[in-house]
């Protein structure tokens, strides 16, 4: 097991004075948190979310297979769950490999992300944001996350195993609230 910790970032608020009004520049406030992982098990879930993103149908458009691989904290057995995107013709009628996985965990009773890898072809690339989750995927991820929840954008260079994220950092401003449970 490796102890890490992931800086704290803090961006403060600012307001600018319009004709109309003030518009404000919501500022952002992440704490320091320290992070228990284990690299066997990121390892094991690169793998598996590369593996997943060969497997990938990416036949139309950009062609841009991606995997991704996850382990339910919920789930005793610690089982990897993976999936690749699947694109269609009817373009949003496809689906996301994260989301994929997730509906895949998500069927077999699971309900809570410990951690998730999202491997693309442009996994090679030094800017994350060419391989980071979309939009759709990091409030699919945010339903089932909390803060202890470690999500690794997978990074193919010498030497790098993954880039390290929590869902505050991957996704400050993201949509949540407890549902009702009866």
């Amino acid at each position: 097991m490796q102890t890490m910790t992931l800086p704290a970032l803090s961006i403060p608020a600012k307001a600018v004075e319009t004709p109309l009004g003030k518009l404000i520049y919501p500022g952002i406030d992440q704490p320091e948190r320290m992070l228990i992982v284990d690299p066997a098990e990121i390892q094991s879930l690169v793998k598996a979310a590369r593996q997943a993103a060969e497997l990938a149908y990416s036949a139309y458009d950009v062609q841009f297979p991606v995997g991704a691989a996850l382990i339910m904290r919920d789930d005793p057995d610690g089982l990897i769950f993976s999936a690749g995107n699947s694109e269609n013709s009817v373009l949003n009628a496809g689906i996301c490999a994260e989301r994929a996985a997730i509906a895949y965990a998500i069927g077999q009773g699971f309900r809570q992300i410990k951690m998730i890898v999202v491997s693309t072809a442009n996994r090679e690339k030094d800017d994350i944001a060419l391989r980071a989750p979309c939009g759709l995927c990091r409030q699919a991820i945010r339903e089932f996350a909390d803060d202890n929840t470690v999500i690794i954008v997978d990074h193919e260079s010498d030497g790098i195993l993954g880039e390290i994220l929590d869902i505050n950092r991957l996704f400050p401003y993201g949509y949540h609230y407890t549902p009702v449970t009866g």
